[in-house]
């Protein structure tokens, strides 16, 4: 049925449950040819969460596997017309997230990728909780997609807003990151975002505060057998440096340098001490006016 102008409202409602079908039973292929035949249906909110066939579809994503659909997903949000894009891709749930946030938390990098494409704008919109996509994304500890929306919102930006990567308690993305423990990301996060260290939330813990309620995270806390201790000595590391997302490339394109260390920690506690070395540096050169010489690396 092709959209004109003597439509019906009962056609309308037909069309409307016929949609509400197809998006329930994931016939996205289906779904995309309802969305090119009728305007309207790209912003009909289906569900008693008030969320439309494009937020269904990009929550239907599972982490770590390739959606077959991914294609026709696409192809619901390519064939909107640009002086639509942003009013149909912005559209929110009952919880405030438009599709660009549901694609950051579950880390469906193509999907960010191919949102932000269309308006970058999308990445700096807030939910009800005041968090953007690119905080969704350090909260569930996603590190492609936060390096992807990070690099296509700063490519139009000389320098990314602080704000963005701040919700409405005073967490940032680098308090989100370091309590989820995912302290690769924290590092990235440091390396992009160096003021994010100082910052405090409305009960004035800074990032340096959370790292310190997580001792077992450091060696000291955890008890190693001797046949431990041995492996754990003899492991190689590489050095921890900044990754970078290239649009298009698909996928994050890692800087690290094969190196050796005399001081060699499992993953979790030394990613940590690097976290900390960036943090405590900045404060040591303030109180001593030198900075410190240690070096810390990170299991790749």
């Amino acid at each position: 049925m092709k959209e004109s102008a003597e439509t019906t409202a009962e056609e309308k409602e037909i069309t409307l449950n016929h949609l509400f079908q197809l998006t329930m039973k994931k016939k996205w292929d289906e779904v995309v040819d309802v969305y090119r035949q009728h305007s309207w249906a790209r912003s009909a909110k289906l569900t008693h969460s008030e969320e439309t066939a494009l937020h269904v579809a990009v929550s239907s994503y599972q982490s770590g596997s390739t959606s077959p659909h991914e294609s026709f997903i696409k192809d619901m949000i390519d064939c909107i017309p640009k002086r639509d894009v942003f009013d149909i891709l912005s559209i929110r749930n009952d919880n405030g997230k438009h599709p660009l946030h549901l694609a950051a938390a579950v880390g469906w990098v193509a999907m960010c990728e191919c949102i932000a494409a269309r308006d970058r704008r999308l990445v700096g919109i807030r939910n009800r909780r005041n968090e953007t996509p690119l905080f969704m994304a350090a909260h569930h500890g996603k590190l492609e997609a936060f390096l992807c929306l990070h690099e296509m919102y700063s490519e139009e930006q000389e320098e990314v807003e602080d704000s963005l990567c701040r919700r409405s308690d005073g967490n940032t993305i680098l308090h989100s990151a370091i309590a989820g423990e995912y302290f690769r990301l924290a590092y990235q996060i440091i390396s992009y975002y160096p003021k994010l260290m100082n910052s405090v939330n409305v009960e004035g813990e800074s990032p340096l505060h959370l790292l310190a309620k997580k001792p077992n995270v450091f060696k000291s806390s955890i008890h190693l057998t001797l046949y431990d201790s041995i492996l754990y000595h003899c492991m190689f590391v590489d050095e921890l440096k900044r990754q970078k997302y290239k649009p298009g490339a698909g996928a994050v394109h890692n800087t690290y340098s094969p190196t050796r260390t005399d001081i060699n920690y499992p993953e979790n506690y030394r990613t940590c001490l690097n976290i900390l070395h960036l943090i405590w540096t900045p404060v040591h050169r303030t109180l001593t006016g030198e900075t410190p010489t240690i070096a810390l690396y990170s299991i790749a």
